[in-house]
């Protein structure tokens, strides 16, 4: 299935393109709670995001914060801006106000997509902006008067910021080609197919979470948004329950499941690989968690920050 959608996605130098083209709209995207979002649900509301923009005046190049829990918005908000040729700024929804006020700053964004409950605490930080929230979504209907304009692979596709624990956040410059190439790369050596479908406890903002969005939306597979971390037994629960064959996490994610979770006591038939990253995890841990999965493939991987995420294993 794989090789049939690189065919179609290759048209378009678009990731939003690369990642949606050529998949069956009936095919569930996203598992959120009792929800399930098709690949058809996806791309309708990409595209009505990206006709939004479009019509009025976002240009080729600028700037859109988003700032949202993972979720239909939030995907369907990243692929909208880049379908339309601008570049996602995405933040977590609990950013700091005097990062948010320096991001504000630097950036000058032309709109900011927000969650309902961001809006109703920090709308007025975004004067001068369009805001369109979650709620609003829906109502977009049918836009795409204007045909966003044709993007070419060097051109940005987003500004990936670091948390600013060394100082203020920067921005990593990240163009379509960059992305295109990652995911290509890491759906090669983990071997993700359609029938793929991983627990997403990571954040989208955060570059290893928007990585796992890419790779699994690009063959076809599904995402699983999890339950909080603070509640690992509830994860754990609804791995077991939506038959994931994929997790992945940083370090701090292991340390919990190996020390304060019944990880070991349960057996995942489904579960097919695990992925680290973000950090350095101690060896003892990567042998505790072989031995507690003795049936999954570990895959250690490494990175430069937010720069498109792991870039080898």
């Amino acid at each position: 299935m794989t090789d049939a959608l690189d065919k179609n996605a290759t048209a378009s130098a678009n990731v939003a393109d690369f990642l949606l083209a050529g998949k069956p709209p009936d095919r569930v995207a996203l598992w959120h709670g009792r929800a399930q979002h098709t690949y058809g649900d996806l791309q309708a509301t990409a595209e009505a995001i990206a006709g939004y923009l479009a019509d009025n005046g976002g240009r080729k190049g600028d700037r859109v914060l988003l700032l949202s829990d993972n979720s239909l918005f939030w995907a369907a908000s990243y692929l909208g801006v880049l379908r339309a040729g601008l570049v996602c700024v995405p933040l977590p929804s609990g950013v700091a106000p005097e990062d948010l006020a320096y991001i504000l700053e630097i950036t000058e964004p032309r709109f900011a997509f927000l969650q309902a409950t961001v809006a109703a605490r920090a709308r007025n930080r975004f004067r001068g902006v369009p805001v369109v929230t979650d709620a609003d979504v829906a109502g977009l209907g049918r836009c795409g008067a204007r045909r966003p304009p044709a993007v070419t692979p060097s051109d940005l596709a987003a500004l990936m910021f670091t948390s600013g624990s060394t100082g203020r956040p920067r921005g990593v410059m990240v163009s379509h080609a960059n992305i295109v190439a990652n995911t290509e790369s890491i759906v090669r050596y983990l071997g993700l197919t359609g029938d793929d479908r991983m627990m997403a406890v990571l954040p989208f903002h955060y570059c290893f979470g928007t990585s796992l969005l890419h790779t699994h939306l690009h063959v076809g597979a599904s995402l699983v948004i999890g339950a909080s971390f603070m509640y690992p037994e509830a994860v754990l629960q609804r791995m077991l329950e939506t038959e994931c064959t994929g997790f992945a996490g940083v370090p701090s994610h292991y340390q919990i499941l190996l020390r304060s979770s019944t990880l070991r006591q349960k057996r995942f038939p489904h579960l097919r690989h695990v992925q680290q990253a973000g950090g350095h995890l101690a060896p003892s841990y990567i042998r505790e968690l072989r031995e507690a999965l003795p049936d999954a493939r570990i895959f250690i991987m490494y990175g430069q920050t937010e720069a498109t995420s792991r870039l080898s294993f």
